[in-house]
């Protein structure tokens, strides 16, 4: 067996195209970013060979009275279908006459063992991102083919539980979304029993001494996906990926290839971060005490000693970015899948000192799509969740950076929850507080939580006070229900208006914030208090002085639903729509 990353692979075999067009750097407005992605999603569907088995009558009077052909679509209407056969003839079959038709999806090239099906899967899940539906032709074809494929090889097998995990939300009846449950369950146990005992992945799930940390994190992903689709993960699995990568981290702060080779690489330092956010996402929460709703869930000392490690990790692995940074080009693109990855996991404009999306996305916008399909798919998949708006920002306030933030990832998961709700994927994002006016108009709601009181500088005031001037509007939240943060918050925005005599009141049951998106029919039954501010107009600023927050750090979805409908109102409510939001600078 060739020890090969799998884009190396890739490249032997696929045509070297895709690469940027030089010369002026393109506008990234919104109809630019929307029309590369456009380009993209086509040059993916245009790979995609559908071979199709039809079975239909023969006209009257002929012998047989059915025929049975294969051959390859050219043509689908509501009127007939076109195939062109073995011999390069063409048939033309009347929609009336098919009795039978199956449809298989090829992505031509393939691979070899062990990652044959490997293009086919990433193609799969780049236009799964790409919210292209999976009942469409030639994408339902594809997966169609990759349900029955065994596909042998870990990054292949990674690659498709990744896109079940999509199907599963995106399925549009119960039906539906218990077959790709069943697939991705498939898939998930096959990766579980993959893994090594020291954490790494080999290419194949046995009989093979290579491991490397790129396989690794293309597993890490797809299980952590699959866990966000209520998928069983092993609980102890989380255990070992967060020793693996500990273990592993190099002194400048990176990650190697392997333990072969010592020396590393700014793509798997992208990869131990990665896979690092996914232990605070998965483990962490298992381990602090359990949410109590409307109170929050407190942190054990020694859990809160444990996350800190972490953090440090990801502190030296962003350093270590900063001094050697990735390059798009290398490996069709591979990087990008990482970054992308990172960034939406971190919620941070920059990585390793660099604007994660601005800095390469100039590149990608006049790329010649349809040469390399590998390139294509990391390209269309970095641009479709970097390209999406960003609805709301966490103001990181007296230094609450995620470390020291009582529900650190409480807005990933909040997001997550909007993106599938809407169908549209939303990203949010940390804010210092020092942030310029421009940069806190970046999204219409900024979210401001604590545990003890709030305390901003009068320059931070004055910002906010701008913001909201300027038709911003902020979520105030009181995390474990802190009663100093609630009073303190009250006070100094009531100072804030005291001219205009504006004072917080909470929202009456009939408003329309609890009707606008869900609560339509019947309202709530009980809903948590919110407070507002009103100019007479709108609601300038909502405070929460229950927790709520904790609901969604520990991504308990399943278990207090109106929690996070609750906010998909706020959203509804306070920002604009998806259109306006994503023409916002």
């Amino acid at each position: 067996m060739i020890h090969s990353p799998l884009w190396l692979l890739i490249g032997a075999v696929l045509a070297g195209g895709g690469a940027p067009v030089a010369g002026e750097v393109p506008s990234l407005d919104a109809e630019t970013l929307d029309g590369a992605v456009q380009r993209g999603i086509f040059a993916l569907l245009d790979r995609i060979e559908v071979e199709c088995f039809v079975r239909f009558r023969n006209r009257p009077g002929r012998r047989p009275r059915f025929i049975e052909i294969t051959g390859r679509l050219i043509e689908e209407r509501a009127t007939h279908v076109l195939l062109r056969l073995s011999d390069g003839s063409e048939q033309r079959i009347e929609r009336d006459d098919i009795l039978v038709m199956r449809q298989r999806g090829l992505v031509q090239p393939d691979m070899g063992e062990p990652h044959n099906g490997g293009p086919s899967a990433l193609i799969a899940f780049a236009l799964l991102s790409a919210d292209v539906s999976p009942r469409q032709s030639p994408l339902s074809a594809l997966l169609a083919t990759l349900e029955e494929h065994p596909l042998p090889g870990t990054y292949s097998r990674a690659l498709r539980a990744a896109a079940w995990a999509r199907c599963v939300e995106r399925a549009g009846h119960a039906r539906e979304r218990s077959h790709y449950q069943r697939l991705l369950n498939i898939d998930v146990a096959w990766l579980a029993q993959a893994a090594r005992p020291n954490g790494y992945y080999s290419y194949v799930r046995d009989g093979d001494a290579h491991e490397d940390n790129s396989v690794t994190q293309f597993a890490n992903l797809a299980m952590a996906a699959a866990a966000e689709a209520w998928a069983e993960v092993p609980p102890r699995y989380w255990e070992a990926v967060e020793h693996h990568w500990l273990s592993l981290q190099l002194p400048n702060g990176g990650w190697s290839y392997n333990d072969d080779n010592k020396q590393p690489r700014p793509s798997m330092t992208v990869a131990g971060a990665n896979s690092l956010y996914l232990v605070l996402d998965h483990l962490y929460p298992r381990l602090e005490r359990p949410y109590r709703r409307l109170e929050g869930a407190r942190v054990f000392d020694s859990v809160q000693q444990k996350r800190a490690r972490v953090f440090e990790a990801l502190r030296r692995a962003d350093a270590a970015l900063a001094a050697d940074p990735p390059a798009i080009r290398d490996w069709h693109g591979y990087n990008l899948f990482g970054l992308e990855r990172l960034g939406i996991a971190s919620g941070r404009i920059d990585i390793g000192g660099r604007d994660w999306f601005m800095s390469y996305a100039p590149e990608l916008i006049g790329r010649e799509w349809g040469g390399d399909a590998i390139a294509d798919s990391f390209a269309l998949i970095f641009l479709v969740f970097g390209r999406a708006p960003i609805w709301i920002q966490q103001l990181d306030w007296g230094g609450r950076s995620m470390e020291r933030q009582r529900n650190g990832r409480a807005l990933h998961f909040l997001t997550k929850y909007l993106s599938r709700t809407f169908e549209k994927p939303h990203r949010w994002r940390w804010i210092p507080e020092d942030a310029e006016l421009s940069a806190l108009e970046a999204s219409p709601i900024l979210y401001i939580a604590g545990d003890e009181a709030l305390s901003l500088s009068s320059a931070s005031q004055e910002r906010l006070r701008a913001y909201l001037d300027r038709g911003g509007a902020l979520f105030l939240h009181a995390d474990l229900a802190d009663k100093r943060f609630v009073e303190s918050a009250t006070a100094m925005f009531e100072r804030m208006y005291r001219e205009q005599g504006w004072r917080f009141r909470q929202l009456p049951g009939d408003h329309k914030l609890f009707s606008c998106y869900y609560g339509r029919e019947g309202g709530w039954k009980s809903p948590p208090p919110l407070w507002g501010l009103s100019d007479g107009q709108r609601e300038r600023i909502l405070l929460c002085p229950v927790d709520i927050a904790g609901a969604w750090h520990q991504n308990l979805m399943r278990f207090h639903p109106d929690l996070f409908q609750l906010m998909v109102n706020v959203r509804v409510y306070l920002a604009p729509s998806y259109r306006a939001l994503r023409a916002r600078p």
